[in-house]
Formats: structure tokens, C-alpha cells, sequence
């Protein structure tokens, strides 16, 4: 008959079994801090993802080993991650300065004219949808922009925000442009874009104005604006270049579709 197992013999295959199904020593705690990694990889290390360089960002590191500015992202994150008391951050380059204006010319507002400061120009538009001005370099640039728009009809008191736009009727009295020579077609330069060369800077697309005070192709969105601005019947396109504003609008006398407007209390 066999012997039955002593208590002793017991306990030890408890133990064994214990150490058997038994899990490892928990790691020591790191919550609340960051490890130092003692050997970071290089920044021209195949496991570091190279992220491209963006124009005109610039990025400043700070490490225990090293600090600088890079313009690549990839060597900021190679010196600071994984690193204990690194950081990196983006460099925001400083803006220009706007110049000031010397002088303003309001064209649509609630006292159309020319004025020298901006903060008697901003409650004249502030709040005016159809609202219209122009900073020029000085009041005599400004004055004759203005003039030159009150010539053209291009002036117009808005005291509120319309609830819809202004009821335009069509003008008999003024002639459509029909100009066989294209190179008349385009409105030339005037006071509206500054004396000086520095005044104005033309925008990149040209502008077609099928339906409003006067049609015909200019080449900034201002006359553009004071051509169509408060009349719901306005129409106008713009396009890459000049000769192509100039198909445009050739292609509109043809289906007859050109249009001089006025307001109905001019």
C-alpha cells in the first residue's frame, strides 16, 4: 500500500505549481515622468519617417545635448523625442507692417468723399453692405480718384443694409458700347488705380461687366464693383486675360445680352 504524501511533500508541489502559473515583477511605475533615451536615433536613421520641409517654417529645439533651429521637422522630432526635458516648437515669422494710407476715397457710404484718416472713414462704411472705398497713398490720389468716379456715376449715398438689392431699370438714354476695335474696349488707366506705380497693384484676373452702369472689361475688381455693386440686375464675369475678357464680352454684344443699368433714383 503506498505511503500518502507528507504535508512537506505537499507544500512543495503547491510552490511549484504557484511558481509555474506565476506572472513577473510589475515594472517600476513611470506615470508623471519620461524616460531619457540615452542613444536617440540619428536624423539620417531609415526608421525616422524624413517629413518634408515646408516653406517658411522654422522650428527651435531644445535638448539636455543639443539646441538650434532647423527648418526640417525630422531632425526638430530626433532631438527632442523621447528625451527628458526637450521640448520644440514652431518659430512664427514676424508680419509686415501695413503701410498707411495718406488718404481715403469713399464711393459708395453714407457721405461719399475723400478723407485723410481712416477713423473718419470707418463709421462712413461701417455697417453698409454695399459700402465702397479705396486707401490711396495721399489725399490728392484719393481726391482725384474720387472726382473721376463721380464723373462716371460711380458715387452712391447707402445710409443702411438694404434688405435686398436695389431694383436696377434699364438706362435707354445711354448708348451699349459697340467698339469694333477691341483695344478701345478696355477700360484705360485711370486716377481709380493711383498716380504712383506703388498705388496700385492690378489683380491677377480681368473683369467682364455684361449689365451695369457702364459694360466693358477693367482690370481691377474696384471699377468692377462700383459698375455693379446694389443693382440685382448686375451681371459680370472675369477671366485669366485680357484677350479673353475681351472674347467674352464681344460674344455677349452678340446674343445681346449687354445691358446699361441705372439706379432707380439716379
Amino acid at each position: 500500500m503506498p505511503l500518502a504524501p507528507s504535508t512537506d511533500d505537499r507544500m512543495d508541489e503547491l510552490a511549484e505549481l504557484l511558481q509555474a502559473f506565476s506572472l513577473p515583477d510589475p515594472p517600476s511605475p513611470t506615470i508623471g515622468r519620461r524616460l531619457r533615451c540615452d542613444n536617440p536615433p540619428p536624423t539620417s536613421s531609415p526608421l525616422l519617417p524624413q517629413t518634408p520641409t515646408r516653406r517658411g517654417r522654422l522650428y527651435y529645439f531644445d535638448s539636455p545635448e543639443k539646441s538650434g533651429r532647423t527648418s526640417n521637422w525630422s531632425e526638430a522630432a530626433a532631438q527632442t523625442q523621447g528625451v527628458h526635458d526637450a521640448h520644440v516648437r514652431r518659430l512664427m515669422p514676424k508680419k509686415k507692417p501695413r503701410r498707411k494710407k495718406g488718404g481715403y476715397a469713399v464711393f459708395y457710404g453714407r457721405k461719399p468723399g475723400f478723407y485723410k484718416l481712416w477713423e473718419v472713414v470707418d463709421p462712413l462704411v461701417t455697417g453698409v453692405s454695399c459700402a465702397l472705398y479705396q486707401g490711396y497713398k495721399d489725399l490728392a490720389s484719393a481726391q482725384a480718384a474720387f472726382e473721376y468716379a463721380k464723373s462716371k456715376s460711380w458715387t452712391r449715398v447707402c445710409t443702411s443694409r438694404p434688405s435686398s438689392p436695389f431694383p436696377a431699370v434699364p438706362s435707354s438714354a445711354a448708348p451699349i458700347p459697340q467698339v469694333p476695335n477691341a483695344a478701345g474696349l478696355v477700360e484705360p488707366r485711370n486716377p481709380l488705380h493711383g498716380h504712383a506705380e506703388d498705388d496700385w497693384s492690378p489683380d491677377s484676373s480681368w473683369y467682364v461687366v455684361y449689365a451695369g452702369i457702364h459694360p466693358g472689361v477693367y482690370q481691377s475688381s474696384l471699377e468692377c464693383g462700383l459698375n455693379t455693386v446694389g443693382l440685382s440686375c448686375a451681371a459680370f464675369d472675369s477671366a485669366r486675360s485680357k484677350q479673353d475678357a475681351i472674347e467674352m464680352y464681344q460674344s455677349a454684344l452678340e446674343r445681346n445680352e449687354v445691358k446699361v443699368l441705372q439706379h432707380p433714383y439716379s
